[in-house]
């Protein structure tokens, strides 16, 4: 009887284990979240620091806005006002003064003389200082005298006329003469206003008792200018 021998069955030696892959997928996404946030945090820094940088450069611009008038205003140096000086006058010279008195004598002396005339060769005799006016007849601002004289060829019959003196440069000088009064008017009281020269008279006439004459000097004369 043949005898077997047993041989031992070879053992099969057991298949290395796989090692898990997880501690290194863990790690590589800890080290993209550090890569990825360290990124994200630069950049937000740097955009940050820029936006500091911005507000920063506006403070700066501003700050420099208000302070520059104050410093304008404590570094300059004021103009001084020239002072005019005490012999020079800009304002223009005033005119004495006539007066009525002055104005008479002025007509007296020329009646006297006989250059003193009206338009139509007639010469005047007799100047009234009575009835004598100061005022502006020519609108300079110096007061002029207006005088009622008498002409020859009037004397008789009492009829008058108006002679205007202007101040010039503080003397009365000649400058015009008005219509003669009619017979019936006598004349009570003159006055200037402005640059007018107004006669009241009395009349005979019952329409017209009392009339007032306006006058007003023109090219050497005392012109009528009454609206009846």
């Amino acid at each position: 009887m043949d005898t077997f021998e047993t041989q031992p069955t070879p053992q099969t030696a057991p298949a290395p284990r796989p090692k898990s892959t997880a501690p290194a997928i863990i790690a590589a996404i800890v080290i993209s979240a550090l890569i990825t946030g360290g990124g994200v945090y630069a950049y937000q820094k740097q955009q940050g620091d820029a936006t500091q940088k911005d507000l920063q450069a506006q403070i700066d611009t501003l700050t420099a806005q208000v302070n520059s008038p104050k410093k304008v205003a404590a570094t300059a140096t004021p103009t001084p006002t020239p002072t005019p000086s005490p012999t020079a006058s800009t304002s223009p010279k005033a005119v004495a003064p006539i007066t009525v008195a002055a104005a008479y004598a002025a007509c007296q002396k020329e009646t006297a003389i006989t250059t003193l005339k009206d338009s139509t060769g007639a010469y005047f005799t007799l100047c009234s200082e009575k009835l004598a006016v100061l005022g502006d007849v020519d609108g300079d601002g110096a007061a002029d005298v207006v005088i009622p004289v008498t002409s020859d060829v009037a004397k008789s019959s009492g009829e008058t006329r108006l002679a205007v003196y202007l101040n010039s440069s503080g003397a009365p000088k000649y400058a015009g003469i008005s219509s003669i009064f009619q017979a019936e008017e006598t004349l009570q009281s003159l006055a200037i206003s402005d640059t007018k020269v107004k006669a009241t008279l009395a009349t005979t006439r019952a329409e017209f008792p009392t009339l007032t004459r306006t006058y007003a000097l023109e090219n050497g004369t005392l012109v009528d200018k009454t609206t009846m």
